[in-house]
């Protein structure tokens, strides 16, 4: 009698604890949301899940990365939208300088509007970004890409360097774009018929001074540079446009992609609240019933033993 009373207290006891741990863990899925309260539950599920997870960090550490960039792109597409402008501007003024009806007054006026422009395209070409960053000075982010020396001219201190950053698995966006790619330099033909590069603040300070001076055939030279460094920085922006459509898509993809993932997460980890309540209900009616045989076992058996 003794060795079945104790296998019995043994086996109800066992039963209890049993239903007892899926109760604690019912109640954990209902107070966590998961579905999951231990790796141990389901291992095949739990490296999913972790694998789900690492996804989903990577794309949003891209996302975080893209917005970096898109501010970046953003101050250089500012910047050049403002010296369009600029530029547009100054040619306006070139075309009256060249009119030839210009006296010395009035072609000291054009020149002085026109230096002023030039201040502005220079200010331009040296912003910042939030963090005090030049944005066109390659990968120099620290130096000012167009210095000026003693006596006024301008010359590229930056590099040619173009870093790309990692916008997913595949791409890449450039975002330290040189200076000389957006104010470019101008091809200049001497009287001789040599041929060489002129800066682009060179070829502009060259068109005020010819302005004062009133030298027609300097004047129409400018004016034809003006054209061609307008078509650089159109270029230019044409490609900051470009790099900022890339970052707009693939920002939607990641999104689509954070989406996708989140609900293949959520398929694996996250319980089913209707059905974990009646499972806790069930469990607890169930341990109810085991503690109320285990008393009328351990009644039935004491009884026993005193009779």
């Amino acid at each position: 009698m003794t060795l079945s009373t104790s296998l019995t207290f043994s086996h109800a006891a066992q039963q209890m604890r049993t239903i007892q741990d899926a109760i604690t863990r019912t109640q954990a899925q209902i107070s966590t949301g998961l579905e999951l309260t231990a790796p141990s539950d389901n291992t095949a599920t739990s490296v999913a899940i972790t694998k789900l997870n690492s996804a989903l960090s990577r794309q949003q550490s891209y996302l975080d990365t893209m917005s970096t960039v898109g501010d970046q792109l953003s101050y250089q597409q500012q910047a050049i939208t403002a010296s369009q402008k600029d530029m547009n501007s100054l040619h306006q003024l070139a075309l009256q300088a060249a009119t030839g009806t210009m006296n010395p007054g009035d072609r000291q006026n054009l020149a002085s509007q026109m230096s002023s422009l030039r201040a502005d395209l220079a200010a331009r070409a040296n912003s910042r970004d939030i963090n005090g960053s030049f944005v066109f000075s390659g990968g120099r982010a620290g130096t000012a890409p167009f210095a000026e020396d003693a006596g006024g001219a301008a010359t590229y201190q930056g590099d040619q360097t173009s870093i790309g950053v990692a916008i997913n698995e595949q791409a890449s966006v450039n975002v330290d774009r040189p200076g000389t790619e957006v104010f470019t330099s101008v091809a200049r033909t001497a009287q001789d018929g040599t041929t060489r590069q002129v800066g682009f603040f060179q070829a502009i300070d060259d068109l005020i001074a010819a302005t004062k001076a009133g030298d027609s055939s300097k004047i129409t030279r400018g004016i034809g540079e003006l054209t061609a460094l307008g078509d650089g920085i159109n270029a230019a922006q044409a490609d900051v446009a470009n790099d900022q459509n890339v970052v707009t898509q693939q920002q939607t993809l990641i999104q689509q992609t954070q989406l996708q993932l989140k609900k293949s997460l959520s398929a694996l980890q996250d319980s089913d609240y209707t059905t974990t309540i009646t499972n806790l209900q069930k469990e607890s009616l169930s341990l109810q019933a085991s503690q109320q045989s285990f008393a009328q076992v351990s009644q039935l058996s004491l009884f026993n033993f005193l009779k």
